[in-house]
């Protein structure tokens, strides 16, 4: 299950550092248009903010500047702002170094630091922001290597303005803040910011992760134009976890390929292949269509309507709320539409189809399909005698049938006493807005070895 929305700023308030600044944003005249943070690779102490326990710097290489470069490019993918470099002569807003030794005390080791410093405005200068954000690396990794990247970027956090979620920080020097992350979700999983592994994949984060991007968007804003328009996304092509964050659009997450997948399109949730997490919907990312490929794949909808295909494979689809289309494809799936009024195609094999609540419509096509009738006022398409079948609910059928304890027959014939026949089509009503129409049918007596009750 995802994380509640209602539980997510106790997540983003284990990353933040302590707002004492009395400002949601660090300043929050930037709302619509990106925010330029000015950097620069400096070479001198003197040129920025920098701490007093550290070595004095070195250069960076060229492929260690593009590896930084590239980080950045991750952060303003999902916030909204605009990292510049700048080499002029006036201070930048971020500074990066590296340092032979970044702690003076050699009985500490560390790769990398990052912090800020901030102004705030006052009523003497209510226009004054100022943000100062540095960065160190130890010289002795090799930041062109992919395998420090993850580094790279827990650091920049830092100098963004988050914090490690865990008590894990170095005694005397660097003091651990609350709150934590609990600790089944202190890990890469879920945040960059973490010291622990990702405890299903152990791979590094290559990007920000789910907790990552809520925080920094609280405080820098979302990138309100990142697949804006209509967007394919195609995440089990890539390594680690994928965090999907999409501003608008009719978007489709898609799987191609034979390996089984898990595509969950509710915000914060994980999709997962072969059983494995591979993706996460960022919160305030809604996905509208998803389609699983060749295997047996569990496709989930969120709260709008959806667009939902299984493809091939023994599929399982769930449209939860909205009005969604679900279709099975290929083989024998299972479509549940959930809430909202819902059309549900079986496709080619033995197919089970539920409505749910809501007005729904019941499409089998070929194969022995199942139609499941509980509530609403459902219409099945192409019910086929002696072929397919239909499940009742027994908590539909409260109050309608005699005390006691009927036999299958007693039931299914307090089904077919609220049938009727009227313009071509069977129409069971057990009053209430509960009906059930299936079209073409126009004989009662059929539907006798056909249906039974659960």
């Amino acid at each position: 299950m995802p994380l509640k929305l209602a539980n997510l700023q106790s997540r983003i308030d284990t990353l933040l550092v302590a707002d004492d600044f009395g400002v949601s944003r660090w300043d929050p005249a930037f709302q619509t248009a990106p925010l330029t943070l000015t950097y620069r690779f400096e070479t001198r102490a003197e040129e920025g903010f920098y701490w007093d326990d550290v070595a004095p710097p070195v250069s960076y290489t060229e492929p260690q500047k593009a590896a930084v470069r590239r980080a950045l490019s991750k952060f303003e993918a999902v916030l909204n702002v605009d990292f510049v470099e700048d080499n002029g002569p006036e201070d930048p807003m971020f500074s990066f170094y590296r340092s032979p030794d970044i702690f003076t005390d050699s009985s500490v080791f560390g790769s990398g630091r990052g912090d800020f410093e901030f102004i705030a405005p006052t009523k003497d200068t209510p226009a004054q922001y100022e943000w100062d954000g540095a960065v160190v690396f130890v010289e002795a990794f090799d930041l062109a290597k992919e395998k420090y990247f993850d580094l790279i970027l827990h650091e920049i956090g830092h100098a963004l303005g988050l914090k490690h979620p865990g008590n894990y920080d170095i005694p005397g020097i660097i003091l651990p803040q609350l709150p934590f992350l609990p600790p089944v979700e202190d890990n890469f999983k879920f945040t960059v910011m973490s010291y622990n592994q990702n405890p299903e994949s152990k791979a590094k984060p290559a990007e920000l992760m789910l907790y990552d991007v809520a925080a920094l968007q609280q405080w820098w804003g979302p990138n309100s134009i990142a697949d804006a328009g209509p967007t394919l996304h195609q995440p089990f092509a890539d390594s680690g976890i994928k965090v999907i964050w999409d501003a608008g659009g009719v978007d489709k997450i898609r799987q191609f390929g034979s390996d089984p997948v898990k595509i969950d399109l509710r915000q914060g949730a994980f999709s997962s292949e072969n059983g494995q997490d591979v993706a996460a919907i960022a919160f305030g990312t809604v996905i509208e269509n998803a389609r699983g490929a060749e295997g047996s794949d569990r496709i989930i909808g969120n709260d709008i309507g959806n667009r939902l295909w299984g493809a091939q494979g023994n599929d399982t689809l769930k449209g939860r709320f909205g009005d969604d289309g679900l279709q099975g494809g290929r083989g024998a799936d299972r479509l549940f539409g959930g809430a909202g009024n819902d059309t549900l195609h079986g496709g080619l094999g033995k197919d089970i189809m539920k409505g749910g609540q809501g007005n729904d419509i019941l499409i089998g096509h070929s194969g022995q399909d199942v139609f499941v009738f509980s509530r609403g006022a459902d219409e099945i398409v192409d019910f086929a005698d002696d072929v397919d079948s239909i499940e009742f609910h027994a908590n539909t059928l409260a109050g309608i049938l005699a005390t006691g304890d009927p036999t299958d027959a007693d039931m299914i014939a307090g089904v077919l006493a609220f049938a009727n026949v009227a313009l071509g089509n069977t129409i069971i009503d057990f009053g209430g807005g509960d009906i059930l129409t299936i079209r073409g049918l126009t004989d009662i007596s059929l539907l006798v070895d056909d249906i039974y009750v659960s």
